[in-house]
């Protein structure tokens, strides 16, 4: 008669945390501007790129009409 035995390691990986991260807010800019938009459409901007808050703050002030 023949056998077989068979062994299983089950390996669980770790949860990541529950806690969802705070979504930080995105304004836009483009190639031209020296100033970050709340509004895509702000001051005739082609080809806005949206980038975090955070990170426009460093190189571009906000702009006037439409992030009071």
């Amino acid at each position: 008669m023949f056998g077989c035995n068979i062994e299983i390691d089950i390996v669980e990986e770790p949860k990541e945390s529950t806690k969802n991260p705070v979504s930080e807010a995105y304004v836009y800019v483009d190639r031209s501007s020296k100033k970050y938009h709340v509004k895509p459409n702000c001051s005739g901007m082609k080809n806005p790129k949206a980038i975090p808050i955070s990170r426009a703050k460093v190189k571009y002030t906000p702009c006037k009409k439409c992030c009071k």
